[in-house]
């Protein structure tokens, strides 16, 4: 067998690692009730004092296990969140895109209202020629 080892597509990459969390995520979620589900049965007051320290026990396990899980499942949101903003690169493309027309409009405003200032300052300087030429005239 010397086939050669070829590297999965990005497309497969992507799909085995959503397999993987959601494999994680279903694990977790598994975890979280079924401490759970311990601990209120282990909540029950027993008839002896042995067996309520013996629950007091097993609920202080489940407790941290249910815990852990919690902890795990904050992590692996924290690591989607990640995942999403940093390969989101249509969104990113869309928000440049976005960002370049929003400047380019600022850009096509900031043209036109110079110009228009151009056009003010310019009748205001011949108004201005207009009154001095017209006062050397009269002197």
């Amino acid at each position: 067998n010397n086939k050669p080892i070829t590297k999965p597509t990005p497309a497969r990459q992507l799909a085995i690692r959503r397999e993987d969390y959601t494999k994680r995520l279903d694990k977790q979620i598994e975890s979280l009730t079924l401490n759970f589900a311990n601990i209120l049965k282990a909540a029950k007051v027993a008839e002896t004092s042995y067996q309520n320290v013996s629950d007091n026990v097993q609920m202080e396990n489940y407790t941290d296990n249910l815990i852990s899980s919690g902890e795990t499942l904050l992590v692996m949101i924290y690591e989607l969140k990640q995942a999403i903003i940093l390969n989101d690169f249509e969104g990113r493309r869309l928000e440049t895109a976005a960002m370049r027309d929003k400047f380019y409009d600022a850009e096509k405003q900031s043209e036109l209202q110079i110009y228009k200032l151009q056009r003010e300052v310019d009748a205001a300087l011949l108004e201005l020629e207009d009154v001095y030429h017209s006062s050397i005239v009269e002197k």
